[in-house]
């Protein structure tokens, strides 16, 4: 049994989904919703993180996507909730409230999970993987989230191995009508001393646009050791933020965006304790991060559209600062500058380019790291059912070998009632800066002979239309190489592990009876070493069932059961657990929306971690009201 070296530490729309015996489940659901087709819509949904704005029936791969309507529905406060509404996205968390959060994209580490904000990378460059912790990102400014499954290197660079979760951000609409100003403000209180506060104004015009908000979160939170080994102090969480955003429309169909952001969190934790459960009981931990970041980007287009162009630059800064009994016991920084040109091409209905260059410089405390790429993508419709889309990406990093990866994807629309996709990818991660330079236990330097992971998946899959649901059922295989991890023999990093992903994925959305959706998401996911031993902290079967009821056109009501299997963990095993969220919402008029959300109402002990506790039953309430 091994472990990806993870440390700090995304459905079909809002596919949710698992019960105790899945295929039972299914079948009932697909017979109660299957009709003979009455010539379905395709889907329409655009995919901007394909980066050749495709729509997600023509993608050929794996996309789910989270809109600004389902995280209402949802009413999740934390990001990774909604994340994990996707087949085969599984989250571990050591303690809620701000208990270090991984996400996987079937089975891959977290650090093979590449984060985008707006375009922009924010994975931690200072963390020992180089992955992102994501218990500090919030649902209240988020306006979208695209998940892509599978190897994405050929898309985005490193450590897109298991795939990528990116996240647009809130935006100030565009006005047609002079100048316009709207203002928001959200606040919700809840139990274990919770508390949100939100704020934002925004001004927008013909030519000009401008957003600013503010954002507060306090929770005294639970004992992040499990309560019932004997922990009883509460470990309390509390995080700020503040953003703005500006554009200005130019002279020939140009545009200029900016945007600014800057959090910071203070987190209490535990400590590890020899014997107890997951070696963790209460202890005088705390955690104090702080994150700056910021973007500018220049588009513009020539030959009446066909051929556009977009000029990125983004950075972003994590400042990390431990601290045990008071006194300072670690502390990281680490920042990433990215510089980007995308082009995009369309000479006709039949083929679609798209192009760019990038550089990015990854800093912490000592050393830096630079990374140039060139890609190109290309999608051709040979026929209008059939779309294929190809890639080819050059990557050079400071000290390691070029790195050449590539992409193929098919879909077919076979039928009104009938889609087909396939695709095969690469993914590579470099080492990130920490196993490149870290080395102790009588070594004489770090590993000069370190290289990167790398990965190779293939997935297949097909989607049913029905008169009242889409069924979509994907099986996929991927195999990591030359994974990183820490060997004390060596005293430092090295390429020892391997990894073999295999799973099968099924979603179904429909209406059971008008103004009542279901949906529903399976995943049966093995990942395991070149053993065949499972790899730890990866449930084998997962999912989630969502219900959602527009009860009167005021009131919403939306209930989400969420099912993790057994999985192995350090020192033991995870039990599997069910749990029911249930979210209410109410509008009063135009301006007005009351909301109440009841989590785990069935009460149920259970643990994403071993050793670490998650909260019992509690709910939330709170008022949003716009102008």
């Amino acid at each position: 049994m091994v472990s990806f070296n993870e440390t700090a530490t995304m459905k079909t729309v809002r596919c949710r989904a698992c019960l105790s015996r899945p295929a039972i489940l299914l079948a009932f659901v697909v017979g109660t919703l299957a009709a003979p087709a009455e010539e379905p819509a395709l889907e329409t949904l655009v995919v901007e993180a394909t980066r050749l704005d495709q729509e997600a029936h023509q993608s050929g791969i794996s996309v789910y996507v989270v809109t600004s309507e389902d995280l209402e529905n949802l009413g999740a406060q934390f990001l990774v909730d909604a994340i994990t509404s996707a087949p085969g996205v599984t989250a571990s968390r050591a303690g809620a409230f701000g208990g270090v959060a991984t996400v996987r994209i079937r089975g891959a580490a977290t650090q093979h999970t590449l984060v985008l904000v707006d375009g922009v990378p924010v994975n931690d460059p200072s963390s020992p993987a180089g992955g992102l912790d994501f218990s500090r990102l919030m649902t209240d400014d988020v306006a979208r989230v695209e998940i892509l499954k599978g190897p994405q290197s050929t898309l985005w660079g490193s450590a897109a191995i298991g795939g990528v979760v990116s996240i647009t951000t809130k935006q100030p609409e565009r006005s047609a009508n002079g100048a316009a100003w709207r203002t928001g403000i959200h606040a919700s209180v809840g139990g274990l001393g919770t508390g949100q506060l939100e704020a934002f104004a925004s001004m927008t015009s013909e030519s000009a646009r401008a957003r600013v908000r503010l954002g507060r979160f306090a929770s005294d939170g639970i004992s992040k050791a499990d309560a019932r080994n004997g922990n009883a102090e509460r470990d309390g969480y509390e995080a700020t933020s503040a953003s703005i955003d500006a554009g200005f429309d130019l002279p020939g169909d140009a545009q200029l965006d900016f945007s600014a952001f800057g959090k910071a969190a203070d987190t209490d934790f535990d400590s590890y304790g020899f014997g107890a459960q997951g070696s963790v009981v209460d202890g005088d931990e705390n955690s104090e991060t702080e994150e700056l970041g910021g973007r500018a980007t220049l588009r513009w287009e020539q030959r009446e559209g066909r051929l556009s162009h977009r000029l990125t630059l983004g950075y972003t800064d994590i400042a990390r600062d431990n601290y045990a009994a008071g006194q300072p016991s670690f502390s990281a920084d680490g920042d990433r500058l990215v510089q980007r040109y995308a082009g995009r091409y369309v000479p006709n209905e039949r083929h679609r380019l798209g192009f760019g260059l990038e550089r990015e410089r990854a800093s912490t405390t000592n050393v830096s790291r630079t990374t140039e790429a060139a890609y190109v993508l290309h999608e051709y419709r040979p026929a209008q059912p059939v779309t294929v889309s190809l890639g080819l990406r050059a990557d050079s990093a400071d000290g390691f070998d070029h790195r050449l990866t590539g992409r193929l994807a098919v879909a077919v629309d076979a039928s009104d009632w009938l889609g087909l996709h396939g695709s095969w990818g690469q993914g590579f991660k470099t080492p990130s800066l920490f196993q490149s330079t870290f080395f102790c236990c009588g070594a004489t330097g770090p590993n000069s002979a370190l290289k990167a992971e790398a990965s190779e998946g293939f997935e297949g899959g097909a989607k049913l239309r029905f008169a009242r649901a889409d069924v979509t059922a994907t099986w996929y295989r991927q195999d990591v190489t030359s994974l990183i991890d820490f060997s004390f023999a060596d005293g430092g990093y090295v390429n020892i592990d391997r990894a073999k992903l295999r799973g099968v994925e099924l979603g179904v959305r429909g209406e059971l009876v008008p103004s009542l959706v279901l949906e529903l998401g399976l995943a049966r996911a093995r990942a395991t070493d070149a053993a065949g031993a499972e790899l730890v902290g990866r449930p084998i079967n997962s999912g989630n069932l969502n219900l959602g009821w527009a009860v009167t056109g005021a009131l919403n009501l939306d209930a989400r059961l969420s099912y993790s299997g057994p999985q192995e963990s350090f020192g033991g095993s995870v039990p599997g657990w069910t749990r029911l969220d249930v979210n209410g919402r109410y509008r009063l008029g135009d301006r007005t929306t009351v909301n109440l959300r009841v989590e785990n109402v069935l009460d149920e002990h259970y643990q994403e971690v071993l050793g670490y506790g998650m909260p019992g039953r509690w709910l939330t309430f709170g008022v949003r009201f716009t102008h």
